[in-house]
């Protein structure tokens, strides 16, 4: 018996959201919000039922970029409305999580692993933020770095060129301004790999 007939015997047979197998389109829906994708990680993560009140916190940290003993009140509260009235009762509607809103308490479900190789999930964790959300801004800086000094050798040279203190045909500024952003591309790239190795 193929997949495909398999998954229609077991959805006549029960017809509760996690029997119901989940189609791509699914997945990608759900993780189309930071929130949702956040709250699949925390759990894919921890493997355990958690309270609303902590994984609120973890979320905050997340999009907050710092360790959850850091989050604020009002950034804690930001979370934890959405995801008590919005986020985690459509993750539960999915089948995806069992979310007791009286008691506060999210269960992961099976079909939580369905979701594991769409997302990154790092077991390094730091104060607890993810570890990728450093390197991500590391990384940002470190390319920021680059192509704001090929634009302003770029401008420079622009201007000394339009002033007429350097005389240069416009085909080679046009050349050497891509150079530079070549060379910055390059730069960044090389950069990054050293921050990566």
């Amino acid at each position: 018996m193929d997949q495909r007939a398999q998954n229609k015997e077991a959805s006549s047979t029960d017809n509760s959201p996690e029997a119901r197998v989940l189609s791509e389109d699914d997945v990608f829906h759900l993780l189309n919000t930071s929130r949702r994708r956040e709250v699949i990680r925390c759990l894919l993560e921890t493997g355990e039922p958690i309270q609303l009140p902590d994984l609120a916190r973890h979320v905050a940290a997340a999009e907050n970029e710092m360790p959850i003993d850091l989050v604020t009140s009002d950034q804690y509260q930001r979370i934890y409305v959405p995801l008590y009235q919005e986020q985690l009762p459509k993750l539960d509607k999915a089948g995806v999580i069992r979310y007791d809103q009286s008691s506060g308490v999210i269960e992961p479900t099976d079909r939580l692993g369905v979701f594991s190789p769409y997302l990154e999930h790092s077991p390094n964790e730091e104060g607890g933020t993810r570890s990728s959300v450093t390197t991500t801004n590391s990384d940002k800086q470190v390319v920021s770095k680059w192509y704001f000094a090929s634009a302003g050798l770029s401008a420079i040279l622009l201007l000394a060129v339009t002033l007429e203190l350097i005389p240069i045909a416009g085909e080679l500024l046009g050349a050497i301004i891509i150079v530079l952003f070549l060379a910055a591309n390059a730069a960044a790239r090389l950069s990054l790999f050293h921050l990566s190795g």
